[in-house]
């Protein structure tokens, strides 16, 4: 499937809360692909002042990653092969996966993706594109820690804090 990037308009008609911060439509700093991509998925959750949560270790199947687009919302996907043509970043990269929608071209259901990715020569309405899910998840691979063998957490989900409780000794 070819890539189709979605206008800064249409994604902001898509995702409103998205309007009134327009500094997300500009590319990630340098290294920062998490921290800036966290920024979004926080922003479009629900929940207010959340924190990033481990939702999945590993691969999810399309189905269960759709239906929690759908229904609860955004995720922050860090993986392997997720990389857009001609970028410079190998190995782990962090995007946004904002939701779920009907492609316009194909009326198939697509998945919304932010990546700003700063390698990339792009303008605000190169930033996001809609993927296959099925494409996604088979593209998608966890992420293994060299020194330590362990997979890193792929996909993250917003969750509301608890409060701390704090001992004075």
């Amino acid at each position: 499937m070819p890539l189709k990037f979605i206008s800064r308009t249409n994604v902001i008609k898509l995702f409103p809360k998205l309007g009134s911060h327009p500094k997300l439509f500009s590319p990630q700093q340098g290294g920062q692909c998490y921290f800036d991509h966290m920024q979004v998925v926080k922003l479009l959750s629900d929940i207010e002042k959340p924190k990033l949560d481990v939702y999945s270790f590993g691969r999810l199947e399309t189905t269960k990653l759709v239906k929690h687009l759908k229904e609860k919302g955004p995720l922050l996907l860090s993986a392997e092969g997720i990389t857009l043509p001609s970028s410079r970043y190998t190995g782990m990269h962090t995007v946004a996966l904002l939701g779920v929608t009907k492609s316009e071209s194909t009326q198939k259901e697509v998945i919304i993706i932010m990546d700003r990715d700063d390698t990339l020569p792009r303008d605000q309405d190169r930033l996001c594109y809609e993927i296959d899910p099925e494409e996604l998840t088979h593209k998608a691979a966890p992420y293994t820690d060299d020194e330590t063998g362990n997979s890193l957490e792929m996909y993250q989900v917003p969750v509301k804090r608890t409060p701390e409780l704090c001992t004075i000794l």
